[in-house]
């Protein structure tokens, strides 16, 4: 039983230290539902990752559409993140040129 138990932890150890995307995180569902913001032309450079334990962060690049409120596609973007667990969130906007 504490084999069980020690190998579970040291997994998760090792992923935190190696900065690995969570086992319960689906990048490729979270880069479409971010995508469908209004304002989104296209999310570029997502990453996320375990910083501890229970605390996940996500970093990504939003190309937004001309004339887009982008603290307001910030806003939604981040709202949306935190529904998916996401802890600490690191958006840049740019527009594309």
């Amino acid at each position: 039983m504490v084999l069980l138990t020690t190998r579970k932890l040291f997994y998760d150890v090792i992923g935190v230290l190696l900065e690995r995307t969570p086992d319960s995180m689906d990048p490729a569902l979270i880069r479409r539902r971010i995508a469908m913001e209004a304002g989104l032309q296209e999310v570029v450079d997502l990453h996320i990752w375990s910083i501890t334990f229970d605390q996940v962060a996500l970093t990504a690049r939003l190309v937004a559409k001309n004339n887009t409120n982008r603290q307001s596609l910030l806003d939604q973007v981040k709202q949306q993140c935190q529904s998916f667990g996401v802890h600490h969130t690191t958006l840049e906007v740019v527009e594309k040129p």
